[in-house]
């Protein structure tokens, strides 16, 4: 579906990444782990087209629908919640019956089914982070990259984020996002840490309270 060989990123003048490489298994939910700045946005954003490979590659094979979720949302005001939904479809090929059911789902998944035409400078961070959420998936993407997917949700979003990625997994979908250690869950079937922009190591992911205090011992407060 995806693979990294040896991703080297520089911009404006700095190396965000170096030597990055891996490939996700079919159902892998991977984790990337690192303090702010160390690269895992960086992961992500090339993969979605947003920063030229400097070196190395990112192969994706041909087909692969792609959902891409920023850490936030940038303020368009003139824009509806459900104006933004079709610009998503539109953009993934969808029109007609299709679209429409789309963008309903869309509205729903985001807790805005009772008021589509809400502006986006009237929502809240939380209900913004939910329509970037949805559009991400209008398509229903075989490659799901999230940016920081719990900030400024409350327990019952991070709830529902959870189970979307555990559920992706579960259907044979990859997902790949950068998270906070401390937003690390059991949805989450690999995890990654990036220092400086190297990937270097694999760490477990704890499945249970008992093992958090000893999982925490192996990062070196990673943000």
């Amino acid at each position: 579906m995806i693979r990294f060989e040896g991703l080297t990123v520089v911009r404006a003048g700095q190396r965000v990444l170096e030597d990055v490489s891996f490939e996700p298994r079919p159902g892998d939910t991977i984790a990337l782990l690192g303090r702010s700045g160390s690269g895992k946005s960086a992961v992500l954003l090339a993969a979605a087209g947003g920063l030229p490979a400097s070196a190395g590659r990112i192969v994706i094979e041909p087909g692969t629908r792609v959902g891409y979720v920023p850490s936030m949302l940038a303020a368009w005001p003139v824009v509806r919640a459900d104006e933004f939904l079709e610009f998503g479809g539109i953009s993934a090929g969808l029109s007609g019956k299709p679209l429409h059911g789309a963008v309903a789902r869309g509205l729903s998944m985001a807790g805005l089914a009772d008021r589509p035409d809400i502006r986006i400078d009237a929502l809240s961070d939380g209900y913004r982070k939910r329509l970037l959420l949805s559009r991400a998936l209008i398509d229903d993407p075989d490659l799901l990259l999230l940016d920081d997917p719990f900030v400024s949700l409350d327990p019952g979003g991070r709830r529902q984020v959870e189970r979307l990625v555990g559920d992706a997994g579960l259907a044979g979908r990859t997902v790949i996002a950068a998270v906070n250690a401390a937003s690390l869950a059991s949805c989450w079937s690999r995890a990654f840490l990036i220092e400086a922009g190297r990937l270097v190591r694999d760490v477990p992911v704890p499945r249970g309270v008992d093992e958090l205090p000893a999982w925490g011992e192996t990062l070196v407060d990673p943000g």
